[in-house]
This record gives C-alpha cells, sequence and structure tokens, in this order.
C-alpha cells in the first residue's frame, strides 16, 4: 500500500466518523468543538446536509 493510499484511507475513516458524530449526536458535536449551541429545530436540516 503506497502512503498516499494509505492517507486517502485515514482521511476517509476521519470523515465517516465526524459524519457520524453530526448525524447521531449534533448538539454533543457542536458543543465539543466549542461552538455556541444551536436550536433543536435545527438539528435534522445539519443532519441533511451530512447526507449530501
Amino acid at each position: 500500500m503506497t502512503c498516499f493510499k494509505a492517507l486517502c484511507y485515514f482521511i476517509g475513516a476521519v470523515q465517516l466518523v465526524l459524519g457520524a458524530l453530526y448525524l447521531f449526536a449534533p448538539q454533543f458535536f457542536i458543543a465539543w468543538q466549542g461552538l455556541s449551541e444551536i436550536g433543536r429545530d435545527i438539528s435534522y436540516p445539519l443532519a441533511m446536509l451530512d447526507l449530501g
């Protein structure tokens, strides 16, 4: 496996983990990043952006 291929797999895995956090626990994920809390009604549209 080349170094570039390994890097691509690593980036893909990180994106999957971050996407899953954003999809299943958006309030926690945003607070974990130190951002201001969002309204509960915006969680669904944010998850839809993640799936697009």
